[in-house]
């Protein structure tokens, strides 16, 4: 939220009073317009994290695998 409102400062700067300090009304900050997913959104955005994350998991334990296995057939060679 604070990236959307930094890339917003326009809105606030010409909203603002003052010379040296920016000073903004309640009223302002209430004005401004913060565009936020509906629920039904944010639930697909979720679930599509969510399965990142379990993909990101199982190429970790995929290559956690072949690791332990180049381990074994490396040692497997010398002995």
């Amino acid at each position: 939220m604070r990236k959307y409102i930094n890339l917003k400062q326009r809105y606030f700067k010409k909203m603002a009073a003052g010379m040296s300090q920016i000073n903004l009304s309640k009223k302002d900050v209430e004005d401004f317009k913060l565009w936020v997913p509906n629920f039904k959104e944010q639930t697909k955005i979720a679930n599509l994290l969510i399965n990142f994350d379990l993909i990101e998991k199982n190429k970790n334990k995929k290559i956690s695998y072949l690791l332990n296995l180049k381990k074994f057939l490396l040692q497997s060679l010398f002995l």
